[in-house]
């Protein structure tokens, strides 16, 4: 764009200056071939009287031929005579120079018409100046060349920018789409989902480029990371087979030791331990077995939806956890009085918000308080369980929706780090979302939105 502006204001001004030139060409020649008819009109005897050089000069203005404004002046500066053309009785720079020394007046240039270029010689007779010849001509003819001249340039410039502007979008584009779509493959990558650990790159590991070959590293490690999960998932899977038989077989025989008669407290006590970590047990592998079936994914038409009433089965659950509270020395409350109907699979939802106040329960102390909550926000329902646990920070609150991804205060709790990822999986099946936020003023508040209809 600046090389095609230079090269405009450059042809603007050397096309300017040539019509200017080639017009003060032609005002000297026209001005001489006056001034020599002017001198032959004096003829050549004694001096000619100040008569008849007033009497000339009416002549020479009135040439036929003379295709410019033309003014006679003495060497006094007094106008002799003018041409059709009103532009004053001041003699011009040109003609300024040519006067009798001892003449007085006002700079010439205050004279000069800008939009007139001048043209003066002087009418000799024995060498001594008896009249001044000065022609002009208007800028005219030069501006009907140059103003179209300045509007193609324009015009010109305008088009060349807007190429350049479109050459320089399409460059950038070329040269930066590669990059955001291996930075899009990689944060879906990064995010740990089912849906990310399958995103490659396509056309751009086709190049043959450092592009090309950072597009094959990262689809080549998505392809060892899948692999790996699957080989996980095949693991989970086949460990949590082999240890169904060995639990179920347990829990029969504890059941039937707990029948026998004559078995004191204390062995009654052991086995009902027994009993509630077989139990236990047996959740952690069906958790494992259904993350493993899934591979993470739960599939939208395996929902069995119908009208849930989420203020209800919020009321529902928490009568009965509210025990379980009790003996933990927390205060379990529910805020849901409002009637909020969805369109969702029950079983689902309330395997959602059991995960949701089971961790608050685990990981509240003693003397604290867990609130769940049912409110209708725009087109959402919204169910929130707050805690005044110890709270999360930042980087928790993302990582802990990982599978068997469990923060450092969890240790020592039992659990496998599968409950929160299974419930955002389900929660997203239903078109929602499950997210955490910190509690005030301290704690961590479960957030469960799903579309309302």
């Amino acid at each position: 764009v600046l090389l095609v502006a230079a090269l405009a204001l450059g042809t603007y001004i050397y096309i300017g200056r040539y019509l200017a030139a080639s017009l003060n060409a032609d005002l000297d020649a026209a001005a001489q071939a006056d001034v020599q008819y002017f001198e032959l009109a004096l003829g050549s005897g004694d001096l000619p009287s100040v008569a008849l050089v007033s009497g000339i000069a009416p002549r020479v203005v009135q040439l036929p031929n003379n295709r410019y404004n033309v003014r006679v002046f003495d060497p006094n500066a007094n106008l002799l005579a003018a041409g059709p053309d009103n532009i004053g009785a001041a003699p011009s720079g040109a003609a300024f120079n040519l006067l009798a020394a001892d003449t007085i007046l006002l700079h010439p240039l205050l004279y000069n018409d800008p939009a007139r270029i001048y043209a003066a010689y002087p009418v000799t007779y024995r060498d001594q100046t008896v009249a001044i010849v000065e022609l002009s001509a208007g800028r005219d003819s030069i501006n009907r060349v140059l103003v179209p001249l300045a509007r193609v340039f324009i015009i010109g410039l305008f088009i060349a920018a807007l190429i350049a502007a479109l050459l320089g979008l399409w460059l950038a584009q070329t040269v930066s789409r590669p990059i955001r779509n291996l930075e899009a493959a990689a944060e879906q990558i990064a995010a740990g989902s089912d849906a990310g650990l399958n995103a490659r790159v396509g056309a751009e590991a086709r190049r043959q480029d450092e592009i090309g070959a950072l597009a094959r590293s990262l689809n080549g490690m998505a392809d060892r990371l899948s692999a790996l999960i699957a080989s996980r998932n095949t693991f989970v899977s086949s460990i949590g087979h082999e240890l169904r038989t060995p639990l179920t077989t347990l829990k029969g025989n504890i059941i039937n030791l707990q029948d026998e008669p004559g078995l004191s407290a204390d062995n009654l006590r052991a086995l009902a331990v027994m009993e509630q970590e077989t139990d236990r047990l047996a959740r952690l592998v069906e958790e494992l077995l259904t993350f493993a079936r899934s591979g993470g994914i739960v599939p939208v038409e395996a929902l069995a939806r119908r009208p849930l009433e989420l203020a209800a089965l919020a009321r529902e659950l928490c009568a009965a956890l509210e025990p379980r509270a009790t003996r933990l020395g927390l205060k379990l409350t529910c805020i849901a009085s409002t009637p909020i109907t969805v369109n969702a699979d029950p079983d689902r939802v309330k395997q959602i918000i059991i995960n949701l106040l089971d961790n608050a329960l685990k990981f509240t102390p003693p003397g604290g308080s867990i609130t769940i909550s049912v409110q209708r926000e725009a087109s959402d329902a919204i169910v929130r369980v707050a805690d005044s646990g110890p709270g999360m920070t930042f980087a928790q609150r993302d990582s802990v929706f990982l599978p068997y991804e469990r923060g450092e205060a969890a240790r020592a709790i039992p659990g496998l780090g599968l409950g929160l990822s299974i419930a955002r999986r389900l929660a997203e099946a239903h078109s929602g979302s499950l997210t955490l936020e910190p509690n005030q003023p301290k704690g961590t508040i479960a957030v469960l939105c799903l579309p309302l209809g």
